[in-house]
């Protein structure tokens, strides 16, 4: 239902207004329709051309709720990943509880005495109470933000693991620690350049880094290809695929004339050079270099995606575009030399909206 939508050039204006009680304005997925408080699927599923409803009720009854209260349900999952994610938490081996505003004497000495590795160990503690927990959380955000770093890292454990397990993406040795340094000097350097809406930790992970990481089991399987990231901005999709994929996207592109360098546990460093569409500077117009992938997150319509990435595509070579909702009006104003292989949906986990991959070749 999510992939499904409602054409208005074939859906009577009458119809629409007897199901949903009011017209539409533009077009929309069946799911959307769904999510209206007045709109049921018994009634949904009569309208014309938008296929057969299921037969077993208590199927159509599960797929009403699910969408409905999708929003509700994805909430719930976070919650339990923060829950899960502080329990992981690690508390410093060198952390003198008497720094830590707000508890008592009697918790500070127990803490200073036991040396508990987590949150979790902590909890668990004779005498330490849920408001002594929530002291040292918030001690543990503020130390982490001075340190140059973010609270991603509590929620890393969970969320990110979680999330990878549900996308079937295996990371490479060091790779969550890279993936957690990115996430929190994006974080970091957010609050000066305004890189992306985006400032919550924990939904950087998912509305970024499991985003963009949803698009490499799509990737071509064999070692050492060459990923162009078009409009990367703050580095995404190509840092997470770098990381992902550290044999095929060692130095992603974009649009842009910048260099990032991204920290990695261990203080050495992964780089993501950048330049602008066109002739690299440092090799002649002949020996502008090719890639086996461009790829985009949000960064045009689809025409002019194919437009711009067509000159720096191997031949071979597909076009990757990362959209929301199906772009059936963009897909049909594409030329004839653009072939259009797959558009695969996308189950990106924490995110309730529909995401797709525009799979194309020229």
């Amino acid at each position: 239902m999510k992939a499904t939508q409602v054409n208005l050039n074939v859906v009577a204006r009458h119809e629409i207004e007897r199901v949903v009680g009011a017209p539409l304005e533009q077009a929309c997925t069946l799911a959307d329709l769904l999510r209206r408080p007045d709109v049921g699927y018994a009634a949904l599923m009569t309208l014309p051309g938008v296929g057969d409803p299921v037969d077993d009720p208590a199927v159509a009854e599960q797929v009403e709720v699910s969408i409905k209260y999708a929003g509700y349900i994805e909430r719930q999952r976070d919650e339990i990943a923060r829950a899960l994610a502080q329990e992981e938490a690690r508390l410093p081996p060198d952390l003198d509880y008497r720094s830590v505003r707000g508890l008592s004497t009697e918790v500070q000495q127990r803490l200073n005495r036991q040396r508990p590795d987590t949150i979790g160990q902590a909890a668990r503690m004779q005498g330490i109470t849920p408001a002594a927990i929530s002291l040292l959380l918030v001690h543990l955000k503020r130390s982490l933000g001075r340190g140059g770093r973010s609270v991603t890292d509590l929620a890393v454990p969970a969320t990110l693991e979680s999330g990878l397990a549900r996308l079937g993406v295996p990371l490479p040795d060091g790779g969550r620690e890279k993936l957690a340094a990115y996430l929190a000097l994006l974080a970091k350097w957010n609050r000066t350049y305004n890189l992306t809406a985006i400032r919550e930790p924990e939904r950087m992970i998912t509305h970024h880094a499991l985003d963009s990481l949803a698009v490499v089991p799509h990737l071509p399987a064999r070692a050492g290809i060459a990923v162009l990231d078009v409009g990367s901005g703050g580095g995404l999709p190509g840092i997470p695929i770098a990381i992902a994929r550290p044999g095929c996207a060692r130095r992603p592109r974009r649009l842009g004339e910048q260099e990032g360098r991204v920290p990695r546990a261990g203080g050495d460093r992964i780089a993501a050079r950048e330049r602008r569409g066109g002739r690299d500077p440092r090799r002649g117009s002949r020996g502008a270099r090719k890639f086996d992938v461009v790829i985009s997150r949000a960064f045009s319509d689809l025409a002019t995606f194919a437009r711009l990435a067509k000159p720096h595509l191997a031949e071979g070579g597909v076009i990757l575009a990362m959209k929301g909702v199906h772009p059936d009006e963009e897909l049909a104003e594409l030329p004839g030399d653009v072939e259009v292989v797959a558009t695969p949906r996308l189950d990106v986990p924490g995110l309730e909206g529909a995401r797709h991959l525009i799979v194309m070749r020229v």
